[in-house]
């Protein structure tokens, strides 16, 4: 189960696992803000009902904070017992970061040109995305006119490449929710076994 502060990234989470061959076995759940969403994450680990162990991630834009400090702070909202079975993952800064990482997948979704996306590539400030500040206001220059967030998360989402991608917390987040697959993978295998 992923856990996510908003629509957007919900839609660019359920991309990559219908990439990743695995839109059956993860279950994604979208709250009104960070605030609901860490209000929400012991409740919701702890009332969940599976013969599966489940596999948790909790996600969650940085905004202003330190990230490591959100990240000890969201871990621990986790009950004790699913500590184990659990990983949190800040989108640093923003989930716009993930987009400007594959320019790619900007030309793909036809939002700039291929000549836009040589620009990207060519500037130092996008080499290393985890430091980007400001990727949303980036974004929106780059891409010249408004076209609202859930449209973005639904025309992106579609285009990411999980290799090309060269933010690096795009490819923390992508092995987290291959460590969860492959965790439920093998409690189900357990289950139908009978152990």
């Amino acid at each position: 189960m992923v856990l996510v502060e908003e629509p957007s990234i919900r839609i660019v989470i359920e991309a990559i696992c219908g990439k990743l061959g695995a839109s059956d076995l993860v279950r994604i759940l979208e709250h009104e803000g960070k605030s609901d969403l860490e209000r929400s994450i012991a409740r919701k680990i702890n009332g969940w009902r599976s013969p599966v162990l489940p596999y948790f991630i909790v996600s969650r834009d940085l905004d202003a904070s330190e990230r490591q400090a959100l990240r000890t702070r969201l871990l621990a909202l986790v009950p004790p017992h699913a500590l184990g079975r659990t990983k949190v993952r800040v989108i640093v800064p923003e989930l716009e970061s993930w987009y400007l990482g594959d320019p790619a997948a900007l030309v793909a979704a036809g939002v700039i040109t291929p000549a836009a996306a040589q620009r990207i590539t060519a500037q130092a400030k996008f080499r290393d995305l985890c430091t980007l500040t400001g990727a949303k206001a980036e974004f929106r220059k780059i891409v010249g006119q408004p076209i609202g967030q859930i449209r973005t998360a639904h025309l992106l989402g579609a285009h990411l490449d999980l290799e090309r991608n060269n933010c690096r917390n795009f490819h923390a987040f992508v092995e987290a929710l291959r460590w969860a697959i492959h965790g439920v993978t093998a409690e189900l295998g357990r289950v139908e076994e009978g152990g």
